[in-house]
C-alpha cells in the first residue's frame, strides 16, 4: 500500500490461513527498512587528509571512474584473476548474480564467489549428483513429511501453510532438528539429533529400511544402481550401537524410519541446517538416497522433480579464461557444477588474500554481504582484508564490512527494483519482482550498478541493455515470455 509514492504497509498478495504473526518479519518492517535513516544515500569514497580518514560523498560518475581506474591497474599488474566478486544472499536469489558473473567473465576473472557452500547450493549439487536435479517436497499432498534441518514455520510461511494443511488431513510429521522449534512442537516425532550427525542418522535409517525390506523393491531394481554396495556400507549403522553418539534413542530412530518407509506417499524437506557442516555433501547424498530407496521420487505427495523453465544463460562463460584456475580450484567437482549459484567455498577467499595461493587477490567487490560478521574465523578475514588494494562494497547500510571499504556504493531494496527470480525458474515457475517505488535518494539498483560499471570498463557490446527489462526479456526469450506479460 502506497501513499504519496511511499510504502505505508506491505501484505501478502495471496491470503492464507496463517496468522499474521507468522509472516516474514521483513514484510512487517518493510517501511522501516526502506526509509531507515541509516540507509546509504549516495556513493562515498574513503579519503585521507592531514593524517585523518573520512568519507567523501561523490557522484556515481566519480565513484565508477575511481573503481574502473583501480581495477584496470590491478589487472595490468597482477592479472584479472586478482579481482574477486563476493556476493551474499542479500543481493537476492535472482538474476543479479548472473549479471555479476557476466561482468567478471568478460573482465577475465574466474573468481565469482557466493555463500552457496553454506546455504542451499551444496544440497542442490548433491541432489543433482544423486538423481539429476534438486527435488521439491510436495507437502500438501503427502501422508508423511520429514522436515530435516529447516524451520518452515518461521522461515517459509507459505510452505508452513502446506504442512499445516497436510497435518489436518492426517499426515504424520517427523522433525529432525537439534532445537525444539515451534514446528517441532507440531510433529508426531521430534528427533533432537546432535548437530553435525545428520549423515549418520540418515545412514542408520537406510540400514533399517534395507534390513527390514521396507524399500520399494521395484523402484530399486528398475531405477537404481549400487544397491548391494549401499546395503554393505550401511550395515554397520545399527541404531542400537550408534544412537548414543547422536543423542538419540534407537527405538525413536527405528520408529521414524518405519513410519517414513511404510507411509505412502512421503516426502523430505531438507534445509540449511544441513549445509552448515563439514559433511554436508555426504549427508545430502544419504538423505537423497532415502527418497529413492522408498520410491517417493516424482510422485504426488512425494519429492517432485521440477521441469525448469527454458531460459537463456547470459553469463558469457565462454569468455572465462581457460588457462587460469579459480581460487576454488581445490574443489573441482563444485567448480564444474553448471548452475554456478555461488556454491564455492567462501573460506578460500581468505586463504587467497592471506597466503596468496594459488595467486594473490588484490581487489574485492562485495555485493549484498557482510563477511566481516558472517565469514568463519572473522579475525583471520579481517587480517586478510588489510592486504587488499581495493575494497568495494555494494549495500543498503554502512555495515561492519562497508566501514572497511575504499568505496561504498548504495543499492536499493527489493521494492525499488525489478528482478527476475532465478530460483523459481529451476522449479517450473517464473517469478518477477516488480519495482513499486522510485529509488531511494541517490541509490542505484544492483543491476544498474553492474551494467554501468561494465560499460565504464569498456564492455558496452557485452552489456547492450539500457534497462533491466531488456536484460530479463533476453533471458526469458527461449520461453517466449516478456516482463510485460508478467506484469
Amino acid at each position: 500500500y502506497l501513499k504519496n509514492n511511499k510504502i505505508i504497509l506491505v501484505e501478502r498478495k495471496i491470503k492464507t490461513r496463517i496468522k499474521e504473526e507468522y509472516f516474514c518479519p521483513k514484510i512487517k518492517a518493510a517501511a522501516q527498512i526502506v526509509y531507515s535513516p541509516n540507509r546509504l544515500k549516495t556513493p562515498m569514497i574513503k579519503e585521507k587528509r592531514d593524517g585523518k580518514t573520512f568519507w567523501q560523498e561523490v557522484s556515481w560518475k566519480t565513484a565508477l571512474n575511481r573503481i574502473t581506474k583501480k581495477l584496470n591497474l590491478l589487472k595490468k599488474e597482477y592479472g584479472a584473476e586478482s579481482i574477486c566478486w563476493l556476493r551474499g544472499q542479500a543481493s537476492d536469489w535472482g538474476a543479479v548474480w548472473h549479471y555479476a558473473n557476466r561482468l567478471m567473465n568478460v573482465f577475465g576473472s574466474p573468481n565469482i564467489i557466493g555463500n552457496g557452500s553454506v546455504c542451499h547450493a551444496a544440497r542442490d549439487a548433491n541432489h543433482t549428483f544423486t538423481y539429476g536435479v534438486m527435488t521439491n517436497p510436495d507437502y500438501k499432498n503427502s501422508n508423511c513429511i520429514i522436515i530435516w534441518g529447516r524451520n518452515d514455520r518461521d522461515c517459509k510461511p507459505p510452505l508452513y501453510e502446506e504442512i499445516v494443511y497436510a497435518k489436518e488431513k492426517g499426515a504424520k510429521i517427523i522433525v529432525i532438528d537439534p532445537i525444539q522449534t515451534k514446528l517441532a512442537l507440531l510433529a508426531d516425532i521430534w528427533l533432537q539429533v546432535k548437530p553435525g550427525y545428520d549423515g549418520i542418522l540418515a545412514m542408520s535409517m537406510i540400514h533399517i529400511i534395507i534390513s527390514e525390506k521396507l524399500y520399494d523393491q521395484d523402484f530399486v531394481r528398475d531405477r537404481t544402481i549400487g544397491f548391494d554396495k549401499l546395503k554393505d556400507t550401511t550395515s554397520h549403522y545399527i541404531p542400537e550401537k550408534i544412537a548414543k553418539i547422536m543423542w538419540l534413542y534407537p527405538e525413536k530412530i527405528r520408529e521414524s524410519a518405519r513410519l517414513y518407509a511404510k507411509t505412502k506417499p512421503a516426502c523430505i524437506g531438507d534445509g540449511n541446517g544441513i549445509d552448515m557442516h563439514l559433511n554436508v555433501s555426504q549427508t545430502s547424498r544419504a538423505i537423497s538416497i532415502l527418497r529413492a530407496l522408498t520410491g517417493n521420487l516424482d510422485k504426488k505427495g512425494g519429492d517432485l522433480i521440477p521441469q525448469p523453465i527454458p531460459f537463456k544463460d547470459i553469463q558469457l562463460k565462454e569468455y572465462s579464461p581457460k588457462n587460469i584456475k579459480p581460487i576454488t580450484s581445490e574443489y573441482p567437482l563444485f567448480n564444474q557444477y553448471d548452475k554456478n549459484l555461488g556454491i564455492h567455498t567462501m573460506g578460500v577467499v581468505t586463504d587467497a588474500m592471506l597466503n596468496e595461493k594459488p595467486y594473490p587477490l588484490k581487489g574485492l567487490i562485495i555485493q549484498g554481504a557482510n563477511p566481516v560478521v558472517t565469514m568463519a574465523n572473522s579475525k583471520r578475514f579481517l587480517e586478510a582484508l588489510a592486504k587488499l588494494e581495493l575494497i568495494v562494497v555494494i549495500d543498503l547500510f554502512m555495515t561492519q564490512t562497508a566501514k572497511l571499504a575504499d568505496i561504498v556504493l548504495p543499492t536499493t531494496t527489493s521494492f525499488e527494483q525489478t528482478r527476475l527470480n532465478l530460483g523459481s525458474m529451476y522449479s517450473n515457475r517464473v517469478v518477477l519482482q516488480n519495482k513499486t517505488i522510485k529509488w531511494f535518494e541517490n541509490c542505484w539498483p544492483d543491476w544498474k550498478i553492474t551494467f554501468e560499471l561494465a560499460k565504464k570498463l569498456g564492455y558496452k557490446k557485452e552489456f547492450p541493455w539500457n534497462s533491466v527489462e531488456e536484460a530479463i526479456d533476453e533471458q526469458l526469450s527461449p520461453a517466449a515470455i516478456t516482463t510485460e506479460m508478467l506484469r
